[in-house]
Protein backbone atom coordinates (compact mmCIF):
# COMPACT_ATOMS: atom_id res chain seq x y z
CA UNK A 1 0.00 0.00 0.00
CA UNK A 2 1.35 3.28 -1.00
CA UNK A 3 2.62 5.53 2.13
CA UNK A 4 0.27 8.36 1.69
CA UNK A 5 1.65 10.59 4.67
CA UNK A 6 2.71 14.61 4.48
CA UNK A 7 6.18 14.37 3.67
CA UNK A 8 5.45 11.71 0.94
CA UNK A 9 2.18 13.22 -0.78
CA UNK A 10 4.41 16.53 -0.84
CA UNK A 11 6.90 15.64 -2.06
CA UNK A 12 8.21 18.14 -4.83
CA UNK A 13 11.99 17.55 -5.10
CA UNK A 14 13.19 16.77 -8.97
CA UNK A 15 9.66 17.34 -10.15
CA UNK A 16 8.65 19.93 -12.34
CA UNK A 17 5.24 22.36 -12.16
CA UNK A 18 4.32 25.25 -14.42
CA UNK A 19 2.33 28.73 -12.66
CA UNK A 20 1.10 31.24 -13.74
CA UNK A 21 0.12 34.30 -12.22
CA UNK A 22 3.19 34.31 -10.43
CA UNK A 23 3.91 37.67 -10.26
CA UNK A 24 1.60 38.02 -7.15
CA UNK A 25 -0.92 36.90 -4.73
CA UNK A 26 -1.20 33.00 -4.89
CA UNK A 27 0.70 32.02 -7.99
CA UNK A 28 3.82 33.74 -6.41
CA UNK A 29 3.03 32.04 -2.88
CA UNK A 30 2.66 28.78 -4.43
CA UNK A 31 6.15 29.17 -6.76
CA UNK A 32 7.82 30.24 -2.76
CA UNK A 33 6.31 26.83 -1.56
CA UNK A 34 7.45 24.88 -4.50
CA UNK A 35 11.23 26.81 -4.40
CA UNK A 36 11.28 26.27 -0.45
CA UNK A 37 10.76 22.28 -0.82
CA UNK A 38 12.82 21.51 -3.68
CA UNK A 39 11.34 21.91 -6.91
CA UNK A 40 13.76 20.87 -9.54
CA UNK A 41 12.55 22.72 -12.43
CA UNK A 42 9.64 25.99 -12.75
CA UNK A 43 7.97 27.73 -15.63
CA UNK A 44 6.64 31.19 -14.53
CA UNK A 45 3.89 31.59 -17.24
CA UNK A 46 2.48 34.73 -17.41
CA UNK A 47 1.09 38.31 -19.63
CA UNK A 48 3.39 39.67 -21.80
CA UNK A 49 2.92 43.45 -19.47
CA UNK A 50 4.39 41.27 -16.49
CA UNK A 51 7.41 39.95 -18.11
CA UNK A 52 9.55 42.64 -16.13
CA UNK A 53 7.82 41.24 -12.48
CA UNK A 54 8.22 38.03 -13.28
CA UNK A 55 11.82 38.36 -13.86
CA UNK A 56 12.20 40.13 -10.66
CA UNK A 57 10.26 37.06 -9.33
CA UNK A 58 12.86 34.67 -10.95
CA UNK A 59 15.22 36.60 -9.33
CA UNK A 60 14.02 36.64 -5.85
CA UNK A 61 13.20 32.88 -6.05
CA UNK A 62 16.76 32.24 -7.52
CA UNK A 63 17.96 33.20 -3.97
CA UNK A 64 15.43 31.51 -1.82
CA UNK A 65 16.28 27.95 -3.98
CA UNK A 66 20.09 29.00 -3.22
CA UNK A 67 19.30 29.54 0.50
CA UNK A 68 17.24 26.80 1.26
CA UNK A 69 20.26 24.49 -0.47
CA UNK A 70 18.17 23.59 -3.54
CA UNK A 71 19.24 23.55 -6.93
CA UNK A 72 16.21 24.84 -8.57
CA UNK A 73 16.15 25.89 -12.50
CA UNK A 74 13.34 28.74 -12.77
CA UNK A 75 12.15 29.70 -16.25
CA UNK A 76 9.63 32.58 -16.95
CA UNK A 77 8.01 32.77 -20.23
CA UNK A 78 5.44 35.88 -21.44
CA UNK A 79 3.91 34.36 -24.53
CA UNK A 80 0.45 36.07 -23.67
CA UNK A 81 -0.80 39.29 -25.07
CA UNK A 82 -4.02 40.75 -23.65
CA UNK A 83 -6.11 42.13 -26.20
Amino acid sequence: MADFGAPNLFNVKGRSALITGASSGIGLMMAEGLIANGIGLLFLVGLERKERELLDVETKLQKLSQKAGHDSRIYVYTPFRKF
